[in-house]
């Protein structure tokens, strides 16, 4: 019976974020990358060969979503872009029971229940936890893998060393820059635990090794499909590598810092914020070894994603789970004062758990309920003849899956070379001399528009008529944030002076 009981509190906070979720869930795919990952699952289903996102693939991401995807079917659902969308709000509502789990063993009961509460309802978290993407399956494994390093510290029980290794291994598989930033909070973590004897440095550093090693091996596992498909084409790993992760690095810059403490203030509100310090503070003081593996688990990711030119929220979902750790702590120990400081604290605890959401909640309704990307992309097909083309942005995946349209892929990035836009040109002429209608959303001519290049260089070279516009969403601002608009729709043709 108490068992029963130690499990009541974890059952409903999951069944509780579960409902919520779902009464969230995104109607479309609101990102591209996840329709690249519905597709890639679908065709892994269709064809039983595996088909990744990404040239980093992210593997048990796309194997887990292919899953999803033949599951969803068994039931006669046959819509891969709501399977792995309830992939996300699965995952992503078991990662708050055991984020309390691993909190209580940290901490104590009352901190990993009021920071799960805070965790679940965090709008960062909640708004990634509505499409499908990589982030819910890491955060998941992620902390099942501390919570079993915890578990063997307390017990010493040895095969919980091995199921930490796989369970970061996972998290790696699944989104394996997020594992990789926590490496140093992971090794801290071992050597500041306190354990039955043995407690030695070199028995520390062996749990560490036998952990990264264990962690080694089960991402090579999952990512030996993707590197015999890479290495079939010599120099495509390395040069992957190159493109996601370098290609993005802008060193340390005070504006893009001022830019994501920016989202971790929508994300806690002021207050919620400002309580972190004093948390951090109040635990360094009580656990003093606990809080330096806090404070590494939140730098270490916070000043590398900090030093990215992209400006996206869900990158610091690995930061803000010890943020709600710390703000649990504190909570916990508020709620043990007298009456009057615990009634006082329940009320803060409301305002700062309530206020972020109500702020961000219609904007993930109006997810729920309207999918306007995918509408745009479908009213392209009823507006243009089967055999055209488009020339999109980044929309160009969503013209062909839902408007059944091939698209041109134009040049992209601040600074084009002259032989990439004459041969983008020639592709142009040569469908336009063949009577191929050519059609340009209104992103395609003006995003990566710098000094105004790319829609000159059509303008000047080509006609364009307006064939009418339509409401689109912008997912590139993130999900604490909508930005909707008419997307215009322009087709090309020859210059009669030509």
């Amino acid at each position: 019976m108490k068992s029963l009981k130690a499990h009541l509190t974890p059952f409903l906070l999951f069944l509780i974020s579960l409902v919520l979720r779902i009464s969230l869930i995104s109607k479309g795919p609101y990102h591209g990358d996840c329709l690249a990952l519905a597709i890639a699952a679908q065709k892994t289903v269709t064809t039983s060969k595996f088909h990744f996102i990404h040239a980093h693939g992210y593997p048990l991401t796309s194997m887990i979503g292919a899953l999803f995807v033949f599951v969803t079917n068994l039931f006669s659902i046959k819509n891969p872009v709501w399977a792995v969308n309830f992939m996300s709000v699965l995952f992503s509502s078991l990662c708050i029971p055991i984020f309390y789990y691993f909190a209580k063993k940290l901490l104590n009961p009352t901190a990993a229940l009021s920071g799960a509460i805070l965790f679940s309802l965090s709008p960062i978290f909640l708004g990634n936890s509505l499409y499908g993407n990589s982030h819910p399956i890491n955060i998941f494994f992620n902390l099942l893998g501390f919570s079993l390093l915890l578990t063997h510290f307390k017990t010493t029980e040895k095969n919980l060393i091995l199921f930490s290794g796989i369970s970061f291994g996972l998290a790696a598989a699944a989104r394996i820059q997020d594992t990789l930033v926590i490496v140093p909070a992971i090794l801290i973590f071992i050597f500041t635990n306190v354990r039955p004897l043995p407690n030695t440095t070199s028995q520390k550093t062996k749990t560490f090794i036998h952990v990264a090693l264990i962690a080694a091996l089960t991402t090579i596992f999952f990512y030996c499909p993707l590197l015999f498909e890479k290495l079939s084409n010599k120099g495509s790993i390395s040069n992957s590598f190159a493109s996601y992760v370098l290609a993005f690095w802008n060193g340390i810059s005070l504006p893009y810092l001022k830019i994501f403490t920016t989202y971790l203030l929508t994300n806690f509100s002021l207050g919620g914020f400002i309580l972190i310090f004093p948390s951090f503070f109040m635990l360094a003081n009580e656990k003093p070894k606990t809080s330096l593996f806090i404070l590494a688990w939140i730098l270490v990711p916070f000043l590398l994603f900090s030093t990215f030119n992209t400006t996206i929220a869900r990158y610091f979902i690995i930061v803000i789970l010890p943020l709600y750790i710390l703000q649990g702590f504190l909570f916990g120990e508020f709620f043990k004062k007298n009456r009057y400081f615990k009634y006082s604290s329940i009320i803060v605890f409301l305002l700062i758990s309530l206020l972020p959401l109500l702020e961000t909640y219609p904007v993930f309704k109006t997810r729920n309920q309207h999918a306007y990307l995918p509408e745009y992309a479908e009213w392209i097909g009823r507006q243009t003849e089967k055999h055209a083309v488009i020339i999109p942005a980044d929309e160009g995946t969503f013209v062909e899956y839902y408007g059944k349209r091939k698209c041109l892929r134009r040049p992209r990035g601040f600074y084009i070379k002259i032989s990439e836009a004459k041969a983008f040109k020639n592709k142009l002429d040569n469908l336009l001399d063949k009577d191929i209608p050519v059609y340009i959303t209104g992103s395609g001519l003006y995003s990566y528009n710098f000094r105004k290049w790319f829609s000159n260089f059509i303008q000047k070279n080509y006609r364009l008529e307006l064939r009418g516009s339509r409401l689109a969403e912008d997912w590139h601002g993130g999900v604490l944030k909508q930005t909707i608009g008419y997307e215009h729709f322009y087709k090309i043709t020859q210059k009669s002076d030509k």
